[in-house]
């Protein structure tokens, strides 16, 4: 079964933990995307994962396919001779003090492409297509992309998923208008509890309402929102399934949607239930806050101990 998602991805800067941006003189090297670390999280639990994207022909390009190759993707990329590579700084919160980002994304390769740059055959035969609203929020061209690769892929019966964290690239009523152009071709619907929250009209709900009114409204038919460390929900012809996170030492949270984006979307190519692919994606979810970076690479083992873990709460 074949994931094939679509994105941008920046170079993750961030310093040691404890040392700020504005004073530190190291900074750690990650690659970074909502579509690439998912697609890393889901290769490795042994899904055949494509990243298709565009980047600048020069070192820092090279880097980014090199380094998500080396973690068991198939990178299919178009390679611009001019753009630049987008740059993502990222600072670890300690207690009062929150996580915080930076990003240097303006005119990145990946911008200005259009569906007619990319490798749009690698939909055939796929099981399922990924991207996310962080992609789409970066120019009106990637919107557009966007927008075709969704409707060519359901389109083809290709079984559609979006998340709909943005990385607060966007206003409210910018993330609704986009919402009311993509969600109408997707099936399955992954978002964090405050992503949900701004496409409500009350956003005093619950996660279980939240989760029912997007589907209504968008006639998806499944709806996954991720709760941080309380774990998640995941709504299917009017019933919710919950799973309860186990408690971990956190490490960088960084990256922990996307692998629950990766891993749930991985379980459910691969036969499991609903309950199953969730019990994947929050154990995912947790692998990734235990390590530092936004890419997860757990292993099989490391997801069922995890699992167990989580079992045990019960």
């Amino acid at each position: 079964m074949t994931l094939v998602t679509f994105g941008e991805a920046s170079l993750w800067l961030a310093p040691p933990t404890g040392d700020r941006l504005a004073n530190a003189d190291r900074l750690r090297v990650r690659v970074d995307g909502v579509e690439s670390n998912a697609a890393v999280a889901a290769a490795a639990l042994g899904t055949d994962a494509v990243w298709l994207s565009k980047l600048p022909e020069n070192a820092l390009g090279r880097r980014i396919a090199g380094a998500l190759r080396g973690h068991g993707v198939d990178v299919d990329v178009t390679w611009a001779v001019e753009g630049r590579q987008g740059v993502r700084f990222f600072e670890r919160g300690s207690g009062p003090r929150a996580d915080s980002a930076v990003d240097d994304a303006a005119d990145a390769a990946v911008t200005n492409v259009s569906a007619e740059e990319l490798a749009v055959r690698r939909l055939a035969g796929a099981a399922a297509f990924y991207t996310s609203a962080a992609t789409m929020a970066l120019s009106g061209d990637l919107a557009r992309t966007c927008a075709t690769l969704m409707k060519t892929a359901a389109n083809n019966d290709v079984r559609t998923a979006f998340s709909l964290t943005d990385r607060g690239r966007w206003t409210e009523t910018m993330a609704r208008e986009a919402a009311d152009r993509v969600l109408p071709d997707v099936d399955v619907l992954v978002a964090r509890e405050a992503d949900a929250a701004r496409l409500v009209d009350r956003p005093d709900q619950t996660p279980r309402e939240m989760a029912h009114t997007l589907a209504s409204r968008y006639d998806v038919e499944r709806v996954a929102i991720t709760r941080g460390e309380l774990g998640a929900i995941v709504w299917e012809a009017s019933t919710v399934h919950e799973r309860r996170a186990v408690e971990t030492p956190v490490t960088d949270p960084s990256g922990s949607h996307d692998a629950f984006a990766g891993a749930f979307l991985s379980r459910s190519l691969d036969g499991g239930s609903v309950a199953e692919a969730l019990d994947y994606g929050v154990a995912g979810a947790t692998l990734a806050r235990t390590v530092a970076g936004p890419t997860l690479t757990a292993s099989d083992e490391e997801y069922r101990a995890t699992v167990a873990a989580m079992d045990d709460l019960r």
